[in-house]
């Protein structure tokens, strides 16, 4: 039978981001369908519905604009009287460019090289889309793992194919906002990946 289990509160800040992830223990699991996302009710807004093959965190895979959520979790928001908890920004940091390093290479792995991001619109008003795009001296597969801090990344896309010329799209990232995000290819049982990169995205 299903059960609730209450967690520990913790503060949050208005305006911000947060993943909220469940871990379904044993077999079977939970999917809510019939959801468009990005999704809004109320004042808050679901953008991805994520999952980690075989369970536990980190979350590594995020759907957005699929049409399922995945697991159930309940958040109620109660309001701390006013201020801002210690330790947590109010401010979303000025995106910084950073240069964009070649990748070292496993013995025998893919290069990676020639690293390119460029960004559309989104249909939901406060995010942009990204593609980012880049090439392999060989033929190989494509993944990016993205999230807000460094070499700590809680998204993640992933193309099955073997080819030199490789473009991932972003459907949904945060406006003026900065991402960590680092490539990885994969040929004949062999992968490399760059450094943590940054990219700062757009106003809408």
């Amino acid at each position: 039978a299903w059960a609730y289990t209450a967690i520990t509160p913790v503060s949050v800040v208005a305006g911000r981001t947060y993943m909220v992830g469940a871990d379904l223990a044993g077999s079977g699991g939970s999917r809510r369908t019939g959801v468009s996302l990005p999704a809004t009710y109320g004042s808050i807004t679901i953008q991805n519905s994520c999952y980690s093959e075989g369970g536990g965190f980190p979350l590594t895979t995020c759907l957005a604009g699929w049409d399922s959520v995945l697991g159930q979790v309940d958040i109620e928001f109660v309001k701390t009287g006013g201020g801002v908890p210690t330790g947590i920004p109010t401010a979303i940091p000025t995106p910084v460019p950073t240069s964009i390093p070649t990748s070292i290479p496993a013995p025998g792995g893919p290069v990676i090289s020639n690293i390119k991001v460029t960004y559309g619109k989104s249909s939901v008003s406060y995010l942009v889309s990204a593609t980012v795009t880049y090439d392999t001296d060989i033929p190989a597969d494509a993944r990016i793992r993205y999230g807000f801090y460094a070499n700590a990344y809680n998204l993640n896309i992933y193309k099955q194919e073997s080819q030199t010329s490789h473009a991932i799209y972003i459907p949904a990232l945060l406006a003026n906002n900065t991402y960590h995000y680092s490539l990885e290819s994969c040929a004949a049982g062999k992968c490399s990946k760059t450094q943590d990169l940054t990219l700062g995205t757009p106003s809408p």
